[in-house]
């Protein structure tokens, strides 16, 4: 009865494929394209190098081919992108930030957004997003603000783990308090 030992891709790869396609092409048992065909189809979808891929231009080419490589799918959708001319192309989750820099350079707020999250991440976006808030202040979209009730910093994630839950209440507690007092 055989042992069956699996296997590790890369290590498998350097270590059994590859000596493998070489002894046999050795002995003669496959030919010069087929090594080329089965080292290639190795190092492809073993070590999945991908040039468009880096990290370094990725958001870049990602906004560039309207698509997101992680997630597969367009970054902006079917439907925004037939309809709505470059600069206006956005939606509710689109920051302020990216709507006037697609605004001003006539593309699309959605592929700006990603291409600032892709380059900054996990903490950029949380940056991003809070300069966003600033952004929907009355003093930056005026009077008729759309945004002019926003969530309080206590509601978010963030807000209530650095403030801590009891000072989170209390603030919430204080602020329905100061809006219904002085409510036109």
């Amino acid at each position: 009865m055989p042992i069956r030992i699996p296997i590790p891709f890369e290590v498998g790869l350097l270590f059994k494929t590859v000596p493998e396609t070489i002894m046999a092409a050795t002995i003669g048992e496959k030919t010069a394209p087929e090594v080329r065909e089965t080292i290639t189809r190795g190092v492809v979808s073993t070590l999945e190098i991908n040039p468009l891929g880096a990290q370094a231009i990725a958001p870049i080419v990602e906004a560039s081919l309207n698509h997101n490589f992680f997630t597969g799918r367009p970054i902006v959708p079917f439907y925004i992108d037939q309809k709505v001319t470059g600069g206006l192309q956005d939606s509710a989750g689109t920051t302020e930030m990216g709507k006037y820099i697609g605004q001003a350079l006539n593309i699309s707020p959605m592929k700006v957004d990603h291409v600032m999250f892709g380059y900054t991440g996990t903490i950029g976006g949380y940056v991003l997003n809070l300069a966003d808030r600033g952004f929907k202040t009355e003093f930056v979209q005026g009077e008729g603000s759309p945004y002019r009730h926003q969530k309080a910093c206590t509601s978010s994630p963030c807000g209530a783990g650095s403030l801590g839950r009891r000072k989170a209440l209390a603030l919430k507690k204080m602020r329905t308090r100061s809006t219904m007092k002085y409510q036109p």
